[in-house]
């Protein structure tokens, strides 16, 4: 499992390199880095974020 987290942040540390000004690519990147699937990877991003700012919601309730 530890293997699998640092592959897996690895993927997201190189795809946040490759778009620094766009934070929706960078994280869409971890899913897939083929820009003709750029499509996908901002609907991904999306869902991630999405996430994140109802996790953010409730840790700020806690």
């Amino acid at each position: 499992m530890e293997v699998n987290i640092r592959v897996a942040a690895d993927i997201l540390c190189e795809s946040i390199r490759s778009n620094p000004v766009d934070l929706q690519l960078a994280i869409g990147g971890y899913h897939t880095m083929n820009p003709k699937r750029n499509v996908q990877a901002r609907a991904y991003a999306q869902s991630v974020l999405k996430i994140w700012r109802s996790l953010k919601r409730l840790n700020a309730g806690a």
